[in-house]
Formats: C-alpha cells, structure tokens, sequence
C-alpha cells in the first residue's frame, strides 16, 4: 500500500504501534477476567459460609460437677443419604480408656464428631452419667474435652506460644514445666538455642513429628480435660517418637475418660475396653474386655 502510494509510511507506523497496544490490552482485560471470576468464587463461598448458622455461644458455666460415663443409646446418623451409624449402643466408663477399632469407613471419626457436638445424631441420645451432652451449654462441653490428633498444627511462632494456645486460664510458669516434663518435652526443648522462646515455622517447620505431637500432648496436660479423644496420635512416628509419645500418653489417660481411634495392636495394648464397629452390618459393636 506504501508502495502504490495508498498510504504513507507515518500511517502505517501509527497502525502498527496502534495494533501493538490493542493486543496488549486485550490480555490485559483477559487477565483481570480471570481474576474476577476467581474472585467471584470465592466470594461465593464466603457468602456460603456466612449464611451457615451460627453454634450457640451459651456462657461457661464450670464443669466441676459433671461426671459419669458415657453412653451411646441406639445413635444413628447419616451423611446426608448415606448411612454411617445405626442404633449404635456402648457404655464408656468413667476414667476408663475406650478403643474404637473397625475399618475405614466404619463411623470411628463420626463417634469423635458427635461428641464434639459437631453434628447431632438423627436418632438416639448420648449422656454423660444421666446428663444429655446436647442439653449442656456448648462451651462448657467442648472444654471439657481434649483432643489430639493424628496430624497436630502447630503455629508460626514460639514453642511456648504453640503449647499455650487455646488454655482458657492463666497458667502459671510452674504448671507450664511440669507439662512440658510430663509430655516428654524437656529434653529437646532443652537442646533448642532459645529453649521456650525458640520460634518455629508455620505447621511446626523445624521439629520432627514426634516432638509436634508431645508438643500437642503439653497442652493437652495444661487443659486438664475430663474426656480425651486420641485419633492415632502414634501413627506416624518412628519408634523411639513412638514410644516416648506413649509414655507421655500413659501420663495423661490416668483417670480421665478415653477414647481411642486406633487400627494398629499396639495402640490398643494397655486400653480397658474395644468397641469393634463393622461398617457392613452398620457398625454393631462387640464389647472384648480384658485384653
């Protein structure tokens, strides 16, 4: 076009640098589409959440009175249309320790849930002595309650930091050494360049598993709970994490009353009574005492 003098050299610099830009924008705005409808995703979600009902925050009022054991009368529950739990029935005594055993699938995890008050049963009742847990206000409950996990989460910052947090009371510095030496935590702290001010990564960046655990294993002392719930707190460790992690938890289980999520023999070794749930006949369990 130049050449037949249908335009001029300055015309088509403008457009060829005009055409530049215009592409350039265009994956500017197919950029920020993107974004905007990852956003709107999330968005979306958090509306979702924020529309969910809220627990009842009833006032704590002490939980020094409560005791007894606890008893499941013919709880059924279902994840929406998929059946978990039928008229499951047991009695865990008082300051005793309880080991639920079954395969994956069984409703192990869902007994935990239920006695956390995360979800209700459809059917039956759980009691503590002649008390229904659900008629007990939610914060009193839940504080009477430890629980540790298979995986425990640790927080960006100082060992004495993590083993503090979620202690509703003051703790004095004497309480705080003698569950760091009943959770087997004395000898790596110890060893740390700070000892308790050591600071430590997001999720515990750092240590090792079995020092996560014990870690997890300190606040439990310091919370000082009427019912412990152990999902395989040993499952990941190495021996020796093992059994220093165990040693802590014969510690702990002294009479309190103890449920025990375990699949593996030695988990249930020194426990007073086994409820076996089958998932196929909808978790009938079989009370074996005196392993």
């Amino acid at each position: 076009m130049i050449s037949h003098n249908e335009i001029t050299l300055d015309i088509w610099v403008a457009f060829y640098l005009y055409s530049q830009n215009l592409l350039n924008s265009f994956s500017r705005i197919m950029s920020i589409w993107g974004t905007v409808k990852s956003s709107q995703g999330a968005v979306r979600r958090i509306t979702e959440l924020m529309a969910e009902q809220t627990e009842p925050d009833d006032p704590c009022t002490g939980s020094d009175g409560m005791k007894g054991d606890i008893l499941f009368e013919n709880v059924s529950f279902s994840y929406e249309n998929q059946p978990v739990l039928k008229n499951l029935t047991f009695t865990a005594p008082e300051g005793k320790t309880t080991a639920l055993v079954g395969p994956s699938g069984a409703g192990k995890t869902t007994v935990f849930q239920l006695l956390e008050r995360f979800y209700s049963p459809d059917q039956g009742s759980i009691r503590m002595g002649k008390t229904d847990i659900f008629k007990l206000p939610l914060v009193q409950w839940r504080r009477m309650i430890g629980y540790g996990p298979q995986s425990p989460y640790l927080f960006s910052g100082t060992i004495r930091e993590n083993i503090l947090y979620g202690i509703h009371r003051p703790v004095t510095e004497q309480e705080l050494l003698q569950a760091i030496e009943d959770s087997q935590c004395s000898d790596f702290i110890r060893a740390m360049p700070h000892g308790l001010m050591t600071r430590i990564g997001e999720g515990g960046s750092g240590l090792s598993g079995g020092q996560r655990q014990r870690i997890s294993l300190a606040r439990l002392f310091l919370q000082n709970p009427k019912i412990l719930l152990l999902d395989e707190v040993t499952a990941n460790l190495d021996p020796e994490s093992e059994y220093r992690v165990e040693q802590a938890l014969a510690r702990i289980r002294k009479g309190r009353t103890t449920f025990v999520i375990a699949h593996r023999t030695s988990a249930v070794k020194d426990v007073d009574e086994i409820i076996l749930l089958n998932s196929r006949s909808f978790n009938t369990p079989v009370p074996e005492r005196s392993l």
